[in-house]
């Protein structure tokens, strides 16, 4: 199969990574990742927050030093809340922005089941399988089958992940996307008095289960509107009685927050979040993303 390396960059090239190793302990497998991920160029910027504002920690997910310049306004956070119990491998694929030909944008979220080493290889994986297929320009619905395929022969039986992959187009403001089992994102927009909701639902199942095919939605974007994404550790925070946030109330909260900057609506959701919780422990990464679209 060749040294480590080599087999790093030709996945790198062709868009995938082969069967993960059996040994994920073992200086091999270090260096088969340690070459794959510095290639994985990402183009968002990121935040821990836990009440204090601290640098950028991921063990396997990295962040450019000079991000897109993109046509919404954004803010973003991935939060280990306090408490927080596990492995210290980020399993969350947080939000990925990147270009793709014809001035268009690739917007993905993810999250894998499981936490640990196994859990944080496979989103590598997700991710690689992912970034390659968005560059060959399949449409959407033929992406996410093959990206499917590729993390259904690459990932053990009792691993899965959810998925949003979105490209959009600032020229007709056109959103397509598919979700794979990911919690819908929300397009929040202003009409007279009231905030109107539409969620992004239209896709499939989950990542990496089952062969399947997956349905392509759009949402023509107009300007203002105000676009949250998240992962489920934000609406399953839970409190000192065991009760979920929800996304109900998430969802209520965010409609305050319309008319605030991209990144203060960020940070008010987040603190009603914690008003809720209590100071209770808390089990599951974070990652929240408000997009504020641009005229």
């Amino acid at each position: 199969m060749g040294p480590p390396t080599a087999r790093a960059n030709a996945a790198r090239e062709a868009g995938s990574v082969p069967l993960p190793l059996t040994t994920p302990k073992s200086r091999r497998c270090e260096r088969f990742w340690g070459a794959l991920l510095p290639g994985l160029q990402h183009s968002a910027s990121a935040e821990w927050i836990d009440g204090t504002k601290r640098r950028p920690r991921s063990d396997l997910c990295r962040f450019p030093n000079r991000p897109e310049r993109l046509p919404f306004r954004r803010a973003l956070t991935q939060d280990r809340p306090p408490g927080w119990s596990g492995s210290l491998l980020n399993t969350a694929l947080g939000i990925r922005i990147f270009r793709l030909p014809e001035g268009r944008f690739g917007i993905a979220i993810g999250d894998v089941s499981g936490k640990g080493i196994g859990a944080a290889l496979m989103m590598a994986s997700l991710e690689a399988s992912l970034r390659g297929q968005a560059s060959v320009g399949h449409d959407l619905t033929e992406l996410m089958k093959r990206v499917n395929s590729l993390v259904y022969e690459a990932s053990s039986p009792n691993r899965y992940a959810t998925l949003f992959y979105a490209e959009y187009d600032p020229r007709s403001r056109q959103l397509s996307y598919v979700n794979a089992g990911h919690n819908p994102p929300v397009i929040l927009r202003k009409s007279a008095a009231a905030c109107r909701v539409f969620r992004l639902e239209t896709g499939g199942p989950v990542i990496g289960i089952i062969r399947q095919c997956y349905q392509q939605g759009s949402f023509p974007l107009e300007p203002g509107d105000l676009v949250v994404l998240f992962t489920d550790g934000v609406p399953e925070s839970m409190n000192v009685r065991d009760e979920e946030w929800g996304e109900d109330r998430l969802i209520e909260f965010a409609k305050t927050c319309h008319d605030l900057p991209a990144f203060e609506a960020m940070t008010r959701i987040l603190a009603a979040a914690e008003t809720f919780t209590g100071g209770a422990s808390q089990h599951d990464d974070m990652t929240l993303v408000v997009l504020r679209v641009l005229t």
